[in-house]
């Protein structure tokens, strides 16, 4: 069953370039790795457990030690700095937010501190 496993995958990585391969993988890890910040764990476990089934996934199919450790690291790299970009985006994206909703707020009550009042309530104030 391994060796149909291994095969699999060894034609299926035949059938694409090397940098393909890389990219497929950088595209299956992102979501991932994303859920997983987003969860509140720190980037150094996220880009771990990213990086250790990428290593394992190169090393079954019999690639060289330095050529995966040159994938991996290049993989979470690009994962790395997508997330740090996407993590400063939602930080500027919640401080825009939070403005534009307490301006609405501030211009809400003073529109209703100026309305004019009902009648009867102008009567029993005197």
């Amino acid at each position: 069953m391994t060796t149909l496993l291994r095969l699999w995958l060894l034609r299926w990585l035949a059938a694409r370039s090397f940098g393909g391969v890389l990219l497929a993988l950088t595209t299956a890890a992102l979501p991932l790795a994303g859920a997983l910040t987003i969860a509140g764990l720190p980037l150094g476990a996220v880009l771990g457990g990213v990086a250790l089934p990428i290593a394992a996934l190169l090393s079954a199919i019999g690639l060289r030690g330095l050529l995966v450790g040159v994938a991996v690291t290049g993989v979470v790299a690009v994962v790395g700095a997508l997330l740090l970009v996407g993590l400063i985006a939602l930080k500027i994206a919640l401080l825009v937010m939070l403005g534009v909703w307490l301006v609405r707020w501030i211009r809400r009550r003073t529109r209703d501190d100026r309305s004019p009042a009902a009648p009867d309530t102008v009567g029993a104030a005197i």
